[in-house]
C-alpha cells in the first residue's frame, strides 16, 4: 500500500467537485451527481472512503494508478460498496466487485 494514500485523496478532494465511477459506471447521472469526501482512512490492507456520510467504499489492497486535476484513479483487488438508500424508506445495500478500477473524476 502506498505511504499516505488517504492524504492524497483526502488533498485531491479538496479542489473540486467530484463524481464517482464504479467498475460497472458512473454513480447516479454522468458529471452531474457530486460526492464529497467526509471520511478517508488508510488501514494496513484496506482504504476506507465515506462519501456524504451515506457511500462508503472498502477497498483491498488499494494503489494509485493515476491523478491529474481531473480524474484520480485507484486499483483494487476488491471493492464493497455499501450505500444507504435516503427518502421516505431508508434501505441498505451493498455490491461487492472483485479486482479492477475505481475512479474519481471532477464534474466541474
Amino acid at each position: 500500500m502506498q505511504n499516505e494514500l488517504d492524504h492524497v485523496i483526502t488533498t485531491w478532494f479538496a479542489k473540486r467537485h467530484r463524481g464517482l465511477i464504479l467498475p460497472d459506471g458512473w454513480l447516479g447521472r454522468p458529471y452531474a451527481e457530486q460526492v464529497k469526501l467526509t471520511v478517508c482512512t488508510l488501514r494496513p490492507v484496506r482504504l476506507i472512503i465515506e462519501l456524504n456520510q451515506q457511500l462508503y467504499l472498502i477497498l483491498s489492497d488499494a494503489e494509485l494508478v493515476s491523478m491529474d486535476e481531473d480524474e484520480l484513479k485507484l486499483s483494487f483487488t476488491r471493492l464493497i460498496f455499501d450505500w444507504r438508500y435516503s427518502g421516505r424508506i431508508a434501505k441498505d445495500d451493498l455490491k461487492m466487485y472483485e479486482e479492477g478500477t475505481l475512479i474519481f473524476a471532477s464534474v466541474w
